[in-house]
């Protein structure tokens, strides 16, 4: 639902849910479908340097990898993104609702 590429898709899988389990649709309902539905984003670019922020980030935090074999700069990089995730999971096991915090 939340992946649908027309609207009339995304109607589609709405109307479904609603029949299947009104409150989940409720829930959804009251959100803005802008902030969670891939049909209704905006294609206009907001911020152009998100991306090469995010590129400029992984390559520092890389850096000491990549002098070493590919196997072994591969699973550096697979510890590190484990461990980032790890510790992301940790704090957010505190959240009590069922969306993550802003």
């Amino acid at each position: 639902m939340c992946k649908s590429i027309t609207i009339v898709e995304f109607e589609g899988h709405m109307a479904h849910l609603k029949t299947i389990n009104y409150q989940a649709w409720e829930y959804l309902n009251k959100w803005p479908k802008e902030a969670w539905t891939k049909v209704h984003f905006s294609t206009i670019h907001k911020v152009e340097n998100i991306c090469n922020n995010t590129c400029e980030v992984f390559n520092s935090k890389i850096l000491q990898c990549r002098c070493k074999s590919i196997l072994s700069m591969l699973e550096e990089i697979r510890c590190y993104i484990m461990r980032t995730m790890a510790a992301r999971k940790v704090k957010l096991s505190g959240n009590p609702g069922p969306l993550c915090p802003v």
